[in-house]
């Protein structure tokens, strides 16, 4: 062993030893003493007691790399008897159980696992928002717990009959949403809590009624068509007359010959059934 500092015994100081490792703390001419420093060439740090050269009592290893796990531990003439505690570098401990000495067991572990992706401070409160674009409320970064149907608009909340709740600039006034366009787009936007019937967003509404129809329609073996009845006009010279001779034509049949003459006259059109909501699913459409 080479001493850089010197001198007498039980007194503080740096030595370098032999396998490069370096050491701080009191000595003397049996070895390392009482508390100090190890440090390991690869730069693992040892912080304990020393007894005799050699790790005794309580202490700490601290890992060089990034993830800093420090292990609390306890010694007895150099030989490790347990580990007491493993902490990551932002202090948090880890759940573990010794099955022996050699052997370590994490099924305590109850957080970021594969069932449950959290963090352990995650698991303490809610999740703030995250991304470009965080939600910001009134109350802070923190989603409020809003109940069934409820809409939060960040200055107030849109309860289930379109009134606004809990808007302070106004307490003694009820307050009523009433375009239908707003409320569609909050729907749609804003953050909410659970959602039932008519509060569902329209365009999964949408999308699950057509695929309904198409189902439909498939079973069913048929298709959407424009039904019009055949007509073959009479070539006259003029409009005029070949017009007369269809409408004397029509006459004769059983159908009406305004609403013919009508539909022979306007050029056709394909069929666009007009969307409305509903809001019951027998309203939408028959499930085969």
């Amino acid at each position: 062993m080479e001493s850089k500092t010197a001198k007498s015994p039980s007194i503080t100081q740096v030595d370098i030893l032999l396998t490069g490792s370096r050491y701080v703390g009191p000595s003397d001419e049996l070895g390392l003493q009482e508390m100090g420093v190890y440090i390991y060439p690869d730069g693992t740090r040892y912080t304990g007691e020393f007894l005799n050269n050699r790790f005794h009592g309580k202490g700490t290893i601290q890992t060089p790399d990034s993830s800093g796990v420090t292990f609390q531990v306890t010694h007895h003439n150099g030989t490790l008897v347990s580990i007491d505690q493993l902490n990551f570098n932002d202090g948090l401990p880890m759940d573990f159980v010794m099955k022996d000495h050699y052997t370590m067991s994490f099924k305590p572990w109850s957080y970021c696992t594969s069932e449950d992706r959290r963090f352990y401070q995650e698991t303490k409160g809610p999740i703030d928002a995250v991304g470009p674009n965080k939600f910001q409320s009134k109350d802070g970064p923190n989603p409020l717990n809003l109940g069934r149907n409820i809409f939060d608009l960040g200055f107030g909340l849109l309860g289930n009959r379109g009134f606004m709740l809990d808007t302070k600039a106004f307490n003694n006034q009820s307050i009523y949403l009433g375009c239908r366009e707003a409320r569609r787009w909050i729907r749609e936007n804003c953050a909410h809590g659970p959602l039932s019937k008519r509060h569902l967003k329209q365009k999964v509404l949408a999308r699950f009624a057509r695929e309904i129809i198409r189902n439909n329609q498939e079973n069913a073996g048929c298709s959407r068509k424009e039904f019009m009845t055949e007509i073959h006009p009479c070539q006259r010279p003029t409009s005029l007359e070949s017009f007369g001779s269809e409408r004397l034509h029509l006459g004769s049949t059983t159908d009406s010959s305004s609403s013919e003459a009508q539909a022979m006259l306007l050029p056709p059109k394909d069929f666009h059934a007009k969307w409305t909501r509903e809001r019951s699913e027998s309203g939408v459409c028959r499930i085969n």
